[in-house]
């Protein structure tokens, strides 16, 4: 196994002799044999290995084990310790995925402070089929089908090609030690259903079960890998972005697939992503969705998504040159002579300084909220302003007014409100940048 080992490492561009790796390190035998292969190949790397106290003595004894062999091999060893009951109660999660999120945003941590190039974790063949058959049951599209990715970013899953069987024999013949983890016996996870049970029937029926879906996952990642190539190609040329929002052209997406690919960042679901479909095959306009991220409108043959970013801080502008910011806006403020001249620009705000009166006040738009657009002699309400305008529905909340003494002096990143402009009689600009 371990010329194997190397030849995977290799061919498929892993990782490199000189790179410095991260090995996430439990104690089972499979991340026991990484450590052992990685070692034994002369690669540099340390060991990470989390408690997350769920196990009493045992999760001690297992960190114990790491920590030993470690110091054996000369190996650097990070530990730590979560109250992982109570994350997950706070953060309303199962344990499973408690654990899951503390791991990987510690890790995460680690690979930033020591400028690790990699993280290693010891998923094999077994586990991409565990999953594969989990995500069927669940719901799934190709991807879902695909298994746990060999390699993500900085990611990297080195013993994915092989299976437990494998790897169980190479720990054996080696004479490693490893400690078993009591729970991946227990049948109220869904997973260990899926390993202790349902997967031995099916190799009643194909006992080369796991060779069988080796060769299905190289064909489905070859597929897969084809089509985001595509995709992405199509996607691009639809998308224009502009500051935090997306807007994409829909008048060229006619399948479910496209849209999935497009949306998989943003957290909708599938559900979501079939009446988003609906909407742009159909020319509507004005339906808002939304996912615990994002929001997305569909509006006049574009979908636009934004941040849920609709709350923002109330700030006050004292007089001078100054910049201020808020959660969604940055204002620089220059007081110019009138010489300096003005530029029509919906960024920028050229006023006359002593029609103002300081502080200004940046805030959210209100129901009832008017101004005198420039160019304009009467006032308008805000809220019609943006239906005349084609604002669409999900950046109305996002807009910001900056207001003098109670008066709307600009819809910021829109309109000036036609009393404060730069007449023949100013004398000072208070020129405003959204920056």
């Amino acid at each position: 196994m371990f010329e194997k080992f190397l030849e995977v490492v290799e061919a498929r561009g892993l990782f490199s002799p000189s790179d410095r790796l991260l090995v996430a390190t439990s104690g089972g035998v499979d991340s026991m044999a990484l450590c052992h292969l990685l070692n034994r190949g002369q690669f540099k790397f340390s060991v990470a290995h989390c408690n997350f106290k769920l196990r009493g003595t045992d999760a001690d004894l297992d960190e114990a084990l790491v920590m030993n062999w470690c110091t054996d091999n000369g190996i650097k060893f990070y530990s730590k310790s979560f109250n992982t009951k109570i994350y997950a109660m706070d953060k309303h999660l199962s344990m499973q995925m408690a654990a899951r999120e503390l791991r990987y945003e510690w890790f995460k941590k680690l690979l930033a402070a020591h400028n690790f190039k990699r993280l290693l974790v010891a998923h094999h063949l077994d586990d991409s089929f565990e999953t594969v058959l989990f995500n069927l049951v669940r719901g799934t599209g190709l991807r879902g089908v695909t298994g746990v990715p060999e390699k993500v970013n900085k990611i990297v899953r080195p013993l994915s090609s092989f299976t437990r069987h494998e790897i169980l024999e190479y720990a054996r013949q080696s004479d490693l030690k490893w400690r078993e983890d009591a729970s991946n016996s227990d049948p109220k996870y869904h997973r260990n259903r899926i390993r202790n049970h349902i997967i031995p029937e099916l190799k009643k029926i194909n006992p080369s079960l796991l060779d069988t879906f080796r060769s299905t996952q190289a064909r489905l990642t070859s597929s897969q890998a084809y089509l985001d190539y595509v995709l992405n190609k199509k996607i691009k040329r639809l998308t224009q972005f502009k500051d935090s929002d997306i807007f994409v052209n829909t008048k060229s997406i006619t399948s479910i697939v496209e849209l999935e690919y497009l949306l998989k960042p943003y957290s909708f679901n599938y559900s979501q992503m079939m009446d988003i479909l609906d909407a742009c095959l159909q020319g509507e306009s004005g339906k808002l969705f939304f996912s615990p991220t994002y929001k997305l409108n569909v509006d006049r043959g574009q979908i636009i998504i934004s941040p849920l970013l609709d709350q923002f801080s109330t700030i006050e502008i004292e007089s001078g040159n100054a910049e201020v910011c808020n959660e969604l806006f940055a204002l620089r403020l220059t007081v110019l002579p009138v010489s300096a001249g003005i530029k029509a620009s919906a960024d920028q705000a050229s006023l006359d300084l002593d029609e103002l009166a300081f502080p200004l006040t940046l805030r959210k738009w209100c129901k009832g909220d008017f101004f005198y657009p420039l160019g304009m002699s009467g006032k308008k309400k805000i809220s019609d302003y943006m239906i005349d305008s084609k604002i669409p529905l999900n950046l109305k909340s996002r807009i910001g007014v900056l207001e003098s003494a109670g008066n709307i002096v600009w819809l910021v990143g829109h309109r000036i409100d036609d009393r404060f402009k730069v007449t023949d009689r100013t004398k000072r600009i208070c020129r405003i940048d959204l920056i």
